[in-house]
C-alpha cells in the first residue's frame, strides 16, 4: 500500500509539473499576444503643420478623439484599419501594421461638407454622422454676403428669414420655418443668454467679425435647450484664435445713397503656450434714413396733404461694444475659459432728431447699457471618449426708453403729456449647468446634464400706467442616448424635463393685471434616425416636442406706435402654455466630381402648434382725460391650433475658382380655423409668413488677390396687417440683391483688403411705406435698405 501510495504521489507530481508547464506556456502566449497584438500608438493629426483637435479616429469597435493638441493614444490590436474624420477636412483611411507612432496629415475640404458641429447633440460630432439635420453658416459666408452684424447674414440659410418690423425702432426678428422670433432659441457659444429684452435687438449687436460660425437646427430643440426652441435653435459660435493675430476693418455705407452708416471693428489675440487672450471692439454710427422725403401728408386733419414727411425708416444709431476672452489649458485635455463684454447702444426713430424725444411728433428712443460674462471648464479623457463640462453665464441690461407722440402738437396739454412717456427697464439673466458625455465603444454614447436658467425683468412706463415685474426660474435635467446599430443605421433618443416658475406682478392702464406665481412642468422628448445608404447619401427622420410658457414680458411685447398712440400688448388672464409637435424627414447627398465638391439636401417639415399665442388687436385703450394715449392688444390662446409645413432645399458647390450656394423654402403656415382680425376681415394665414423664399450666393475667386461675390435673397407674397387701415394686406414679392468686389495685397506679415459693393442694386423697396405721424410703424416689410453703396477695408496679420 505504501508502494502504491508512493507510485500515486509520483504520478501526481508528474501531473503537477505538466500542468505548471502548460500554465507557463499559456502565460507566455498571452504575453506575446499582448506585446505583439495590443499596442499603444501615439497619434498626431494635423494639416499643413496645424494640429487638428477633436479629430475622430475609429478602429473596429473602438472610437478615439484627439485632444486640443491634435494628439491621442490608441490601444489597438494589430494589424488594424483606422478611419480619421475632422471638421473641414476630407476623411482618411489607412492600414496600420506596425506599432509605430503615427503622424496623420489630412487634406482640407474646399467647402463645409465635413464640419464638426456641437448644437445638435451638445457634443463635437461630424455633421454627416449626426442623426439631427444641422446647417452651418460660416465666417466666409458672412463676408461674402457683406454682413456687418449677425442679423444681416442669417437669411442665407434655408428656412431662415430675418425681417424688420418697425419703422421707428428698427426691431428685427429671425423667422425659422415660418414661425416668428419667440419660437426660436438663440444661443451664444451654446448658452441661452438672450433674454426677452435683449432678444429684440440682440442680433444687430453682434459684429460679424466675431463670429466663427452659426449652427442652425431646424425643428423642435426643447429636448436639449428648453423653452422657445419650437421652430429650432440658432447657436452663434464666436471666434477663438489659435495664434497671434490682429485685424481692423472699416466700412462706410450710404443708405439710400444719402444717409451715412459707419462701422469699425477690430480684434487682437495673443496665444502663448497653454494660454491665450483675445480682445475685440466695435463701433457703429448711423444717420436716420427717410425713404419718403417728398411725400406729403395731412397733418392738421383738414383733408389736405400739405406737410412734408420727415419720419425715418432706418433708425439713428450709436453703438459701441467691446470684450475680452481668456483661456488656459493646464493640459491638452483640459481647458478653462472666462469672457466678459459690454455694450452701449443708442437708437432712435421718428422725426425731429435735433430735439429731445418728447418734443417730436413721434419718437421711439432706446438706450441700452449691457454687461455680460461667462466661464467654462472642459475636460476630455485620455482616449477622448469621456467629456465633462461645467459652465455659468450671465448678463445685465439697463434700458432707458421713450415711446410717445404729440411733443410737437399745437395743443399745450398734449405737449405736456408727451413728456410722461419715458420708461426704464432692468433685465437680469443667468444660466448655469454641467454635462457629462461618455462614448461606450463605437456604437453607443450617452449624455446627461443639468441646467438652470434665471431671468428677472423690471419694466416701468409710468406714463402709460404699465409696470411689469417678472421673474422666471427654470431648473432642468436632460439625457440623450445615441446608438449606432450598424454602419448604416444610427438612432438618437433624448428628453428634457423643465419646471419653469413664473412670478409676476403686472399692471396695465394703472390697474393691477396680475399678481401670481405659476409653475409648469413639461417633458420634451426627441427621437432622431439616420440611415446612411452610402458614404455620400443619407436619410434622416426626427420627431420632437416643444413648449413656450406664458410670460408678461416677451420678445414681441415691445411697443410700437399707431396714429400717434402707443401699442401695448397685455396677457389674457387664462393664457396657457403653448406646445408643439415637430416632424422632419430629409435626405442629403454629397459628391466629388473633380474639380467640384458639392452637396444637396432636401428637408420636409411639419410643426403642429397646440394653443398657440395670438395677439388680438384693439381690446382696450389707455386714456388721459379725453385723449387716447395707448391702444391695448391682448395675447390669447387659439384653441384651434396652427401648423406650418413645407420643404427646405439647399445645394452648395465649390470649385477652386467658384462657389455656388442656393437655398429655397416652400411652405404653408395656417391657423386651424379662420380668425376675425378686424371687423369683416377674416383669414387663416399665420401673419408675415411668406409661402416661398430663398437665397443665391455666387463667388468668383480667380486668384488670391481678387474676389467677386453676388448674394441675393428672394421673399414671396405674404399676409401682413395694416393696423391703421384695419385690414390684411397681401404683399408683393421682392428680391434683395447685393454685390461686392475685393482686392487683397499680402506681405510676409500682414494683409490689406479693399472692398466696394452695392446693397439692393435692384432697388426693390416697400412701395407703400406709411408716412406721417399717424402711420402704422409696424406695417413694414421688405429689405431694410433701398439701393445703397459702400466702401470698406481690412488690415491685419
Amino acid at each position: 500500500m505504501c508502494r502504491n501510495i508512493f507510485l500515486d504521489e509520483s504520478k501526481n507530481s508528474s501531473t503537477f509539473v505538466a500542468m505548471k508547464g502548460i500554465k507557463t506556456i499559456i502565460l507566455l502566449v498571452w504575453a506575446s499576444a499582448t506585446a505583439f497584438g495590443q499596442q499603444e500608438l501615439s497619434v498626431h493629426v494635423s494639416s499643413n503643420g496645424e494640429a487638428i483637435p477633436f479629430a475622430v479616429i475609429e478602429v473596429g469597435e473602438k472610437r478615439f478623439a484627439t485632444d486640443l493638441d491634435g494628439e491621442v493614444t490608441l490601444v489597438v490590436s494589430l494589424p488594424a484599419e483606422i478611419e480619421v474624420t475632422a471638421t473641414g477636412y476630407l476623411p482618411k483611411k489607412l492600414a496600420v501594421n506596425e506599432g509605430k507612432d503615427l503622424n496623420i496629415e489630412l487634406q482640407a475640404s474646399r467647402e463645409e461638407l465635413h464640419q464638426v458641429v456641437v448644437t445638435a447633440s451638445r457634443t463635437h460630432l461630424d455633421r454627416r454622422e449626426s442623426p439631427v439635420a444641422i446647417q452651418v453658416l460660416g465666417a466666409e459666408l458672412l463676408r461674402a454676403t457683406q454682413s456687418v452684424t449677425a442679423a444681416e447674414g442669417l437669411s442665407f440659410r434655408p428656412g431662415l428669414r430675418v425681417e424688420y418690423n418697425c419703422q421707428n425702432c428698427g426691431f428685427s426678428q429671425v423667422r425659422l420655418n415660418g414661425l416668428n422670433g419667440p419660437y426660436s432659441q438663440i444661443l451664444i457659444d451654446g448658452r441661452p443668454i438672450f433674454s426677452a429684452l435683449s432678444g429684440v435687438y440682440g442680433l444687430e449687436q453682434i459684429p460679424s467679425t466675431m463670429i466663427e460660425r452659426v449652427e442652425i437646427v431646424r425643428g423642435g430643440g426643447s429636448s436639449l435647450y428648453g423653452a422657445n426652441a419650437i421652430a429650432g435653435t440658432i447657436n452663434i459660435i464666436t471666434v477663438e484664435p489659435v495664434t497671434h493675430e490682429w485685424s481692423i476693418s472699416n466700412q462706410m455705407t450710404l443708405n439710400g445713397l444719402t444717409s451715412p452708416d459707419y462701422s469699425l471693428q477690430g480684434s487682437a489675440a495673443w496665444v502663448e503656450g497653454k494660454s491665450g487672450l483675445q480682445v475685440w471692439g466695435s463701433s457703429r454710427i448711423r444717420s436716420p434714413f427717410n425713404a419718403n422725403p417728398d411725400a406729403l401728408y395731412d397733418r392738421d386733419g383738414d383733408g389736405v396733404a400739405e406737410t412734408q414727411d420727415d419720419f425715418s425708416e432706418i433708425t439713428k444709431l450709436r453703438a459701441f461694444s467691446g470684450g475680452a476672452k481668456y483661456w488656459y489649458r493646464p493640459s491638452s485635455r483640459e481647458r478653462w475659459q472666462v469672457e466678459a463684454r459690454g455694450l452701449y447702444e443708442f437708437r432712435r426713430g421718428g422725426n425731429r432728431f435735433e430735439y429731445e424725444p418728447h418734443r417730436a411728433d413721434i419718437a421711439e428712443q432706446l438706450i441700452h447699457h449691457t454687461g455680460a460674462a461667462n466661464a467654462q471648464y472642459e475636460w476630455l479623457s485620455k482616449d477622448g471618449n469621456t467629456q465633462f463640462s461645467a459652465y455659468a453665464a450671465g448678463a445685465l441690461t439697463k434700458r432707458g426708453s421713450y415711446y410717445g407722440a404729440g411733443g410737437n402738437s399745437p395743443d399745450s396739454t398734449t405737449r405736456a403729456q408727451a413728456a410722461n412717456y419715458y420708461g426704464n427697464t432692468f433685465d437680469q439673466i443667468a444660466n448655469a449647468g454641467a454635462l457629462i458625455g461618455k462614448q461606450l465603444g463605437i456604437r453607443h454614447s450617452v449624455l446627461m446634464g443639468i441646467d438652470m436658467q434665471y431671468n428677472r425683468v423690471n419694466d416701468e412706463m409710468p406714463g402709460y400706467g404699465r409696470s411689469i415685474l417678472q421673474t422666471v426660474v427654470t431648473p432642468a435635467i436632460y439625457a440623450q442616448w445615441k446608438w449606432k446599430l450598424d454602419e448604416h443605421w444610427t438612432t438618437e433618443i433624448g428628453a428634457r424635463y423643465d419646471r419653469p416658475t413664473v412670478l409676476s406682478n403686472n399692471s396695465f392702464a394703472g390697474e393691477t393685471a396680475s399678481v401670481e406665481e405659476r409653475t409648469f412642468q413639461t417633458i420634451n422628448p426627441r427621437l432622431s434616425l439616420l440611415y446612411k445608404m452610402s458614404h455620400h447619401f443619407r436619410l434622416r427622420a426626427s420627431y420632437a416636442t416643444g413648449f413656450r410658457a406664458p410670460q408678461a414680458f416677451d420678445e414681441d411685447l415691445h411697443l410700437s406706435t399707431l396714429g400717434g398712440s402707443a401699442r401695448i400688448t397685455q396677457l389674457s388672464e387664462d393664457l396657457q402654455v403653448e406646445r408643439s409637435n415637430s416632424y422632419n424627414l430629409g435626405m442629403e447627398w454629397d459628391y466629388h466630381l473633380h474639380p467640384w465638391e458639392g452637396r444637396l439636401s432636401i428637408d420636409g417639415f411639419y410643426t403642429h402648434l397646440l394653443n398657440p399665442f395670438v395677439d388680438q388687436p384693439f381690446t382696450g385703450v389707455v386714456t388721459s382725460g379725453s385723449d387716447t394715449i395707448a391702444l391695448l392688444d391682448t395675447k390669447v390662446n387659439d384653441a384651434n391650433g396652427a401648423y406650418v409645413s413645407g420643404v427646405n432645399i439647399e445645394t452648395e458647390w465649390s470649385h477652386p475658382e467658384w462657389t455656388v450656394q442656393l437655398g429655397y423654402t416652400l411652405q404653408v403656415a395656417k391657423y386651424g380655423e379662420e380668425r376675425e382680425w378686424y371687423p369683416g376681415e377674416y383669414g387663416d394665414d399665420i401673419l408675415r409668413a411668406p409661402s416661398q423664399y430663398g437665397y443665391l450666393i455666387v463667388g468668383y475667386i480667380p486668384n488670391e488677390r481678387w474676389r467677386f461675390d453676388l448674394s441675393t435673397t428672394f421673399t414671396g407674397q405674404m399676409t401682413t396687417p395694416n393696423e391703421r387701415l384695419q385690414t390684411l394686406v397681401r404683399t408683393p414679392s421682392f428680391i434683395d440683391a447685393n454685390a461686392s468686389l475685393q482686392r487683397t495685397w499680402k506681405s510676409e506679415n500682414a494683409h490689406f483688403t479693399a472692398e466696394a459693393g452695392v446693397y439692393n442694386f435692384l432697388n426693390q423697396y416697400q412701395p407703400d411705406v406709411e408716412v406721417g405721424w399717424e402711420r402704422d410703424a409696424s406695417y413694414f416689410y421688405g429689405p431694410i435698405r433701398p439701393l445703397s453703396i459702400y466702401l470698406g477695408f481690412t488690415v491685419g496679420m
